[in-house]
């Protein structure tokens, strides 16, 4: 059946927020068109295309199917008002959202790629999203207009609760790939018993949804992506999570973003959002430090959620600042793309107005102190040095920071300046080192203690509180040892009285690796081993490598006979001649230089060698066949 010549009598309207999965199958379902393949590939134009819920393809062919009748005046209508691609748009750069746009519509054999170019699948945030609906919304479909359709907002990652009647979301299908995924399943008409209940969100969770649901309808643009982070950090850098000279504290504001949120409780991939080991929040570092990597939109709402508290005003933000650095020819985290030197050319009113110190023109472009600094030097503005008031006003709390032993890290946090600044005071004062590893040992010995003490007392046995406290046994059993035998059980035993070692005799043991290497030397010649009797062989096979390296000027005869006995290149290249030359002539084969290349294992390089050796074996040139 060809797209010219389907007749579809009944083409239904599309409702609000309606997403176009649920309106194929409405349109399928009416005009009986099956098998569901058929109908897949009638609608959408591609032998292998499928009706996905979230991001569909073929969206071209199918408005070029429907014509005048089409409810949408153009195809990517479609795109806006019935996919969730509005939910991904604003965090794609211009070029990758005109890709993705001209496979959604026209692309055939690019839809499988759609997620793979977005980010989807290496987010590891799920790649297929989760058929949920609200019964309470299926009830007043019901009633209203006797059939229920599928909402955009029920799809939406991680959005769990339907702010309409404030009621939990209940899961139709779990985010996998369907078993027929060229059929649209309905929603269910009779919800199961247990969804029929109530369940308020948590404050943290219903913004989120809001949050998303305001994102999806708001239908925005893509954005540069220098841009978009240079609006975060303004904004961050305002509400005080950056230091005096511009400096970001990204785990600061990564402790805010999961304290506004309860931790991501109740959030479906909670696990994934706290994921990072010894520093948390990846995402949110990625996004700061990288505007060109692709990073879910879960992860943009949570940051756009704590900063700005809502799209819209995240929007006049964004607009806001753009305005003001509309000629300003900079992007974040990489060079302009119009300029070729070493630092692009920047024409930013800011720049120049001597009205504002450096470190306010940097915060107000979102840029380094140190750029505008130079800047206006190479233009002859007159800068004066920097003044190190603040430093000095704090400079005594870092130094008893430093005295108790506090991290680096820690310490520049806590007071507000620069790990260059802390590291800077610790080399001028010289008795804040002793002073500093004084007190980080006693705090060891302070925990070692304690946690020796406390596995002794939970154990049975001293085995046993090793095993409980390894690393506090370890510190003991170095730094403490009279203590740690003391304060533990009974059979204890420390290696402190070593056993005593008896001398080595050098001289004996130098005549038996040489009788060793000599017995093992005759062993392989009469066992006519092919292989080459190199120095490492001979003593890989006595298993005494490290004692000849070790010790080699101890053993002054096993390293004579070790010498005598190893077999150079062209020692073992004549013994595989004379092999295969005894070989060929018990068989009754003449002597070529091609047979004894190849059954000596020989390269083809050395045949004029191989045969001048033939000549010397033969004496006699006519036997050699060349």
């Amino acid at each position: 059946m060809s797209a010219s010549c389907i007749f579809l009598p009944d083409i239904p309207a599309v409702r609000a927020d309606e997403c176009l999965y649920s309106w194929l199958g409405h349109l399928i379902r009416r005009n009986c068109i099956a098998p569901a393949r058929l109908a897949a590939v009638t609608l959408l134009g591609a032998r292998y295309r499928t009706l996905s819920p979230d991001l569909p393809t073929g969206l071209s062919h199918l408005q070029a199917l429907l014509g005048e009748r089409s409810p949408m005046q153009h195809s990517r209508q479609w795109i806006d008002e019935a996919t969730l691609y509005p939910y991904h748009r604003p965090f794609l750069n211009a070029a990758r959202d005109d890709v993705l746009t001209s496979w959604m519509l026209t692309e055939s054999a690019h839809g499988g790629r759609l997620k793979a170019l977005m980010g989807r699948l290496a987010n590891r945030f799920g790649a297929y999203p989760t058929l949920r609906y609200c019964p309470a919304c299926v009830t007043a479909d019901l009633n209203t207009s006797g059939i229920s359709y599928w909402r955009r907002s029920w799809l939406l990652p991680d959005v769990d609760f339907c702010l309409t009647h404030n009621a939990r979301l209940t899961v139709h299908a779990a985010p996998t790939r369907p078993s027929n995924p060229f059929w649209a399943y309905g929603v269910p008409c009779i919800p199961p018993a247990d969804a029929c209940y109530v369940d308020a969100p948590s404050s943290a969770m219903r913004k989120f949804c809001e949050l998303s649901t305001a994102l999806l309808t708001a239908n925005l643009p893509a954005v540069n992506g220098g841009s978009l982070v240079r609006c975060y950090r303004e904004r961050a850098l305002a509400e005080g999570y950056g230091s005096s000279t511009g400096r970001l504290y990204t785990s600061r504001l990564a402790d805010a973003v999961a304290a506004r949120f309860d931790d991501f409780s109740g959030f479906e991939h909670r696990d994934r959002l706290l994921s990072g080991g010894v520093r948390p929040f990846p995402w949110l570092r990625t996004i700061l430090q990288k505007p060109d990597v692709a990073v879910h939109p879960i992860c943009h709402i949570l940051l756009i959620g704590h900063l700005f508290q809502s799209i819209d005003a995240w929007q006049e933000a964004f607009k806001a600042q753009a305005t003001s650095s509309a000629d300003f020819g900079w992007r974040y985290g990489a060079r302009a793309a119009t300029c070729g030197t070493a630092r692009p050319y920047l024409t930013a009113p800011e720049l120049l107005d001597v009205s504002l110190s450096c470190k306010a023109a940097a915060n107000k472009l979102g840029i380094n102190t140190a750029t505008v600094v130079a800047h206006r030097k190479e233009n002859g503005v007159q800068v004066s040095t920097r003044s190190h008031l603040r430093v000095r006003a704090v400079e005594p709390s870092i130094i008893q920071d430093l005295r108790a032993g506090q991290p680096l890290a820690g310490v520049a946090q806590a007071n507000r300046v620069s790990m260059a600044t802390v590291c800077r005071i610790l080399r001028s004062h010289g008795d804040i080192s002793e002073a500093r590893r004084e007190s980080i040992r006693k705090r060891q010995e302070t925990s070692a203690k304690a946690k020796w003490t406390a596995a002794v007392a939970a154990a049975a046995s001293s085995t046993a509180a090793r095993r409980a406290a390894p690393d506090a046994y370890s510190w003991l059993y170095r730094n403490l040892p009279d203590w740690l035998r003391s304060n533990s059980h009974a059979p204890l035993r420390l290696n402190t009285l070593q056993c005593r070692r008896q001398r080595v005799d050098w001289h004996a043991r130098d005549l038996t690796l040489k009788a060793a290497i000599e017995a093992l030397t005759e062993t392989l010649v009469a066992s006519g081993s092919s292989e080459r009797r190199s120095a490492y062989r001979l003593l890989r096979l006595l298993r005494a490598q490290n004692l000849m390296i070790r010790s080699r000027h101890k053993l002054p005869n096993s390293y004579d006979a070790l010498v005598e006995c190893v077999e150079t290149e062209a020692m073992w290249r004549d013994r595989r001649l004379k092999l295969a030359a005894t070989h060929l002539e018990a068989i009754g084969e003449p002597l070529t230089v091609a047979r004894l290349s190849k059954l000596a294992n020989i390269n083809w390089t050395y045949r004029d060698w191989i045969r001048d050796w033939v000549t010397a074996f033969t004496r006699s040139d006519d036997s050699v066949t060349p």
